[in-house]
């Protein structure tokens, strides 16, 4: 793959990412709203860093903590975004329990996809936006070190735990979760957290080719109202954002001009556990535009619309598999 870089400031601080347009233009502007509870940010899956960077940028009074399991991601993040003071970045995946992984053995009931051997398997030698592919070494073959590697998971709960977390004294006001395929496990880890701040919530959800009814039903628990954000996020084209407000603070939200704009326009769904297959139902797994499907990039923003006004074309820098 190619990475090409996304527009950034003078300063170094990051725009909107081109992908999933929709869902980061509604975060973008519950922050400037300042609707996003007071706290930190989390971004638990970053890849190769485009969003939490954005997260920086958009609330540099913030820290952002980002958390990327895989090395590779986590060198790219600290070469491309080491200047924003208010990043921090942790090496580790998340889960339901604190343990060290042997990501070169069978992993363990429940550590979930983003911390389980296959899917490191799976990913060790590119990237999510590059697909699916089988591991490679250096020397063609596992070395005593790859075959010994190991993991850090963590619990949100252990991390923010107000006397021995790692970021004791801190509170959570926003957290984004892509986990790849361990959102319920995640949550289950953080809900204490959760309880405690109640923060806002962003995870990925799938419409048909998982049941994610589960993963909704615990969030309610939690106390959250869930919506819907009407994008494609992912490989599988019935992967959705889903935007989860805690109950207690909804009124809040209701004069926000962002919310009221993606809910006129139709992007922004209440959803619940038994409403949310109804929605992706249409879509393939695999289609040849797929990189601009699944990163929304054929999404009309202010930029595309202006610049096809003025009878120019309009091509975003984006990952390019």
């Amino acid at each position: 793959m190619v990475l090409v870089p996304e527009r950034r400031a003078d300063d170094g601080r990051c725009y909107k990412p081109h992908w999933e347009r929709i869902f980061n233009s509604i975060i973008g502007g519950l922050f400037m709203e300042s609707l996003i509870p007071r706290g930190s940010v989390l971004d638990a899956g970053a890849h190769t860093g485009n969003a939490c960077c954005f997260f920086a940028s958009v609330a540099p009074e913030r820290t952002v903590h980002a958390i990327e399991p895989l090395d590779d991601n986590v060198r790219l993040i600290r070469e491309r975004f080491g200047n924003l003071t208010n990043l921090k970045i942790l090496h580790g995946g998340l889960g339901v329990r604190d343990e060290l992984l042997d990501i070169t053995a069978a992993s363990p009931p429940g550590a979930g996809k983003q911390v389980d051997k296959r899917w490191f398997d799976l990913n060790s030698a590119g990237s999510k936006a590059a697909g699916p592919t089988a591991p490679t070494f250096p020397t063609g073959s596992p070395t005593p070190a790859d075959r010994k590697k190991k993991l850090h998971v963590h619990r949100v709960d252990t991390l923010f735990h107000p006397q021995h977390g790692h970021w004791r004294g801190e509170s959570l006001g926003f957290v984004s979760f892509d986990v790849e395929g361990s959102e319920l496990d995640v949550v289950r880890g953080a809900r204490a957290t959760l309880a405690r701040d109640q923060p806002v919530l962003a995870v990925e959800a799938f419409t048909q080719s998982r049941n994610d009814g589960e993963l909704l039903s615990e969030i309610k628990q939690l106390g959250y109202e869930t919506y819907l954000v009407e994008e494609g996020c992912g490989y599988n084209f019935d992967c959705r954002n889903v935007l989860c407000i805690p109950t207690s603070r909804l009124r809040s939200f209701y004069e926000s001009h962002t919310l009221d704009l993606a809910a006129a326009s139709g992007r922004l769904r209440a959803v619940n556990a038994s409403s949310l297959r109804q929605y992706g139902a249409g879509w393939k797994p695999f289609k040849a535009d797929r990189v601009h499907r699944m990163y929304g990039e054929g999404t009309p923003n202010f930029e595309a619309l202006s610049l096809m006004h003025r009878g120019i074309k309009f091509e975003p820098t984006r990952v390019r598999p």
